[in-house]
Parts: structure tokens; C-alpha cells; sequence
């Protein structure tokens, strides 16, 4: 787990990037959109770039289950977190005029 930015407010956009490939493509294309979009609405970003499960475990899944793990990644760190936003990393926001997600949350439920 990654943290390139920390937010005062709690709330977080949070991403997995597992593998060379995708951990690549993430940083060359969508990083510095993504990180100036968080610092533009005080947001912190996480982003997860090896397994949440050891490839052992039988419970092991391909990466893009792996998102599911989040939850339970996030509440064993040490990182005060109130919301998350999880994004596929193939999303390209608009940070000069797109705004604040958490605007749109209603708190205690599950925004789609």
C-alpha cells in the first residue's frame, strides 16, 4: 500500500494498480491527473500495488477481485479513513473542472 497523499478531511480515492503492467500504464497516464484532482479538493490517494492476498492462500483471486480486500486493508493500517472512493485505474478525471466526489455522499450509505 501507497500513500502519496494524506487528507485532513478522512476521505480517500483508493486504486488497485497489481502487476508491472498496470503499475506502469497507472503511472504514466493516470497518476499525476489523479494526484492533482486530490490535492485540488484536499482528497488523500491510496493506491495498492502488490497482492492484498498472498498467491498462496486459496482464497487467492486475480487482481481485479482483489478491490474487495480493501476494506479490510485499509481498517489494519494505521491511516484514519471515513469514505472511499475506489476507482478502476482506466478513469481519467477532469481535474480542472470536475468536482468534489464526497460532495455527492450521503453518509452511512454506499454511494454508486
Amino acid at each position: 500500500m501507497k500513500v502519496f497523499l494524506e487528507s485532513k478531511s478522512k476521505n480517500y480515492i483508493v486504486s488497485v494498480a497489481i502487476g508491472i503492467s498496470a503499475k506502469k500504464n497507472w503511472d504514466k497516464f493516470i497518476k499525476d491527473n489523479w494526484i492533482s484532482y486530490c490535492k485540488k479538493n484536499n482528497l488523500g490517494l491510496i493506491m495498492f500495488f502488490e497482492d492484498l492476498i498472498d498467491k498462496s492462500d486459496p482464497y487467492w483471486k486475480k487482481p481485479n477481485w482483489q478491490k474487495l480486500l480493501l476494506g479490510e486493508k485499509l481498517l489494519k493500517s494505521k491511516i484514519k479513513v471515513s469514505n472511499i472512493c475506489f476507482l478502476d485505474i482506466d478513469i481519467l478525471i477532469n481535474y480542472l473542472t470536475s468536482p468534489n466526489i464526497f460532495d455527492y455522499h450521503k453518509t452511512k450509505f454506499i454511494s454508486v
